[in-house]
This record gives C-alpha cells, structure tokens and sequence, in this order.
C-alpha cells in the first residue's frame, strides 16, 4: 500500500492491516504507523522536522485507535529518542575513532 503523506487516516489504517498479523502488541503497531508515516513522508520529499511530525501523529493516531492495556506513550517516545539523540550529534564528533 502506498498513500501520500496527507492521507495519514489511510497510512494508519495500512500500517494496522498489514502488520497486525505478527505485530500483535499495540506499540508495535504504534511502531509500524510511525514507520510508514516517516516514509510516506520522505517519499513525498518532507523535511526532516515534517518527517517526525508525521510519524509521531500517526505513532499517536494509532495508539488511540488500538490502546493495549497499559497506556503505551510511543508516540512521544519517538520525539524523546530524536532529541537525545540530536544533543548527542556534537559529542559524537569530538570522539577520537578508537578502529585507527
């Protein structure tokens, strides 16, 4: 299935359908929502920034349409894991490559 970064209902939806089978847990399928949202997104030439709006939405759509038992909160951990990570870019540059 392939749907254009502004169908994100459609996205969400596919994303469940196809990965439902052996993504039986609701952060899995927060995470699969997520996952073609970005790419949806990236197909559709976003930028990095449009590219985790979207995938955090539909991570966010997705866990309010299938919750599992306990409330899973993928949604904002995919926005926490990227600014960690974004702090992490300038200390990573300063490392000496410990391979030379």
């Amino acid at each position: 299935m392939l749907y254009t970064s502004d169908r994100r209902d459609e996205i969400v939806s596919g994303a469940y359908e196809a990965s439902i089978p052996t993504h039986g847990g609701s952060i899995a399928i927060a995470a699969a929502a997520a996952t073609a949202a970005a790419v949806s997104s990236a197909i559709d030439g976003a930028g990095p920034r449009d590219i985790l709006a979207h995938a955090e939405a539909a991570a966010a759509d997705a866990e309010r349409r299938w919750p599992g038992r306990t409330r899973a909160g993928f949604a904002s951990l995919v926005r926490r894991a990227h600014d960690e990570l974004s702090g992490l870019t300038g200390s990573f540059m300063n490392l000496k490559n410990p391979f030379r």
